[in-house]
């Protein structure tokens, strides 16, 4: 993410959130729940971590591993890296500017 003004704080816990399997997934999919496309009750922080997470490369759902395996040097998957972007969805909101409903 890119770094502007003083919100390399905000980006660093967006980063972590983004980066924790289960968050990420749950942002993925409760777009498409129907409660989440209900107009009438406004979730402005739901909404832009949304449109956050939508930002990122679809993430594979890893499995664990099997017991007593150490995980070997060549099972570590590459870090893939993408163009930066800053995440202005998330500044908006939490200036109090409306967001658009994802």
């Amino acid at each position: 993410m890119i770094n502007r003004s003083n919100y390399c704080y905000i980006n660093t816990i967006l980063q972590a959130l983004v980066a924790c399997p289960p968050f990420y997934h749950l942002m993925r999919t409760i777009r498409n729940l129907p409660a989440a496309k209900n107009s009438k009750h406004p979730k402005p922080f739901i909404d832009a971590m949304c449109s956050l997470v939508s930002e990122f490369s679809q993430l594979p759902i890893r499995s664990k591993p099997a017991r007593g395996d150490k995980g070997k040097k060549d099972d570590i998957p590459e870090i893939q890296v993408d163009t930066p972007f800053e995440p202005t969805v998330i500044y908006k909101m939490l200036n109090g500017s409306p967001v658009g409903h994802v």
